[in-house]
């Protein structure tokens, strides 16, 4: 059966194959030891052309009668000194990941493939050693030859741009003329504008006001309706619209903040009752227009005569 490269090794379903680069060895009983087995190992030849290497061994159990084998130059015969359960379990063994251990004494007795020679390092490292030597002698020749040469192009490529530089107008003007247009000289670069001149340095208004004699302005009151007093004037109500420590410094610590002239500071939440006594004429008109300017602002109704009314106010 000769040997179908698409199929390759299936021991499981008895296809066998073994491509081998280096020599195939069988073996065969010793007749002159009797009392013990040894075996003894023959290489695989060519009958025809005695090729010992780059050998190809098929052998399919339910067509082949032997193993076959066939040679790089086409030669194909049946081995049949090659025992077909020794293939066999070869074949297994070299192609499972888990063969049987009792098969290995194959192996052992010199049976398949020949094993690689070992590797000579000494003769490796001699090659790399070459090898690097004449890469460096390469690249120092090509160095040298690169330095004498670029000079030479240099000034030959200057050379020929100073004698063809004449012949190259010459032909730019021809080449000008024929399309119709009229050589002209490449416009100047345009000159570069002079910096722009800086004017009079104008002063600030508090060199000006400092000149004339001109008073500072003053800063007006944080609050425009107590006028930083936090009180209404001309009642003794408290001014909701700034803060409790607005008109004055900062207290101490631990110092509640107490408006002049009396009064009550919110500081917190307050639950409690307030009782209004009657006032002036003009502090009632004052307290009505009060009262519909600041409506709906937090703070209880407020009216001309005694009432007794409930606040509540919670923590800002």
């Amino acid at each position: 059966m000769n040997h179908d490269p698409i199929r390759a090794n299936d021991p499981g379903s008895g296809r066998h194959l073994v491509i081998a680069a280096r020599k195939f060895r069988y073996i065969e009983q010793d007749p002159a030891h009797e009392l013990r087995t040894v075996w003894i190992a023959h290489d695989v030849v060519c009958p025809a052309c005695l090729a010992d290497t780059n050998l190809t061994l098929t052998f399919h159990e339910a067509v082949d009668p032997s193993v076959q084998v066939t040679c790089p130059t086409g030669h194909t015969w049946g081995e049949m000194a090659i025992d077909v359960g020794h293939f066999t379990a070869y074949t297994r063994l070299v192609s499972w990941c888990d063969p049987d251990p009792d098969t290995r004494w194959i192996t052992d007795a010199g049976f398949g493939e020949e094993p690689p020679p070992p590797i000579d390092y000494a003769g490796d490292l001699k090659a790399g050693y070459t090898y690097a030597a004449k890469f460096a002698s390469r690249r120092a020749k090509t160095r040298t030859r690169a330095a004498i040469r670029r000079p030479v192009k240099k000034a030959k490529k200057r050379a020929i741009n100073v004698t063809c530089a004449p012949l190259a107008a010459a032909l730019r003007t021809a080449w000008t003329w024929q399309a119709g247009g009229i050589p002209q000289d490449p416009p100047p670069p345009a000159p570069k504008q002079p910096a722009k001149e800086q004017g009079p340095k104008v002063p600030s208004y508090a060199k000006y006001r400092k000149a004339y004699g001109i008073p500072a302005p003053q800063r007006g009151p944080r609050c425009l309706v107590c006028n930083d007093s936090r009180r209404i004037p001309g009642t003794a109500i408290s001014c909701t619209e700034c803060s409790p420590t607005a008109a004055g410094a900062p207290n101490p610590a631990g110092q509640d903040a107490t408006p002049p002239g009396g009064g009550v500071v919110n500081r917190g939440g307050v639950v409690g009752d307030v009782v209004n006594n009657g006032a002036s004429a003009h502090a009632s008109r004052l307290t009505d227009q009060i009262g519909r300017a600041t409506a709906g602002r937090g703070h209880s109704s407020v009216a001309n005569t005694g009432r007794i009314g409930n606040v509540q106010n919670n923590p800002n």
